[in-house]
């Protein structure tokens, strides 16, 4: 059997750069039984308690301080760490059509 090969078509997302609680309206504080407030995250070196979830469908994301919240054309967030940012996502540039032309 031969597998039918697709690719993912370009799309334009925001993203916003978060560090603490209040930065981006979708991330709420993280809490979890597991994770005493205080204990460091070995992934990211930041105190659970700086950390922040974005609630969704799928369960959600745990947001680290320094993760891009990626909005998506449909409205949905995700949190993606610094490293695959920088290789997944370019910066565009949009140009916003001159008002004072008619």
């Amino acid at each position: 059997m031969t597998a039918t090969m697709y690719r993912r078509l370009p799309a334009e997302v925001s993203a916003e750069r978060w560090w603490r609680h209040g930065d981006h309206p979708a991330v709420q504080p993280f809490h979890g039984p597991h994770w005493p407030a205080e204990d460091k995250h070995t992934a990211c070196g930041y105190v659970w308690s700086a950390h922040g979830w974005i609630e969704r469908d799928d369960g959600g994301d745990r947001v680290c301080p320094g993760d891009r919240v990626v909005t998506d054309r449909r409205g949905r967030c995700s949190a993606v760490r610094p490293a695959e940012f920088v290789s997944d996502f370019d910066p565009i540039t949009i140009t916003q059509p001159n008002e004072q032309e008619n």
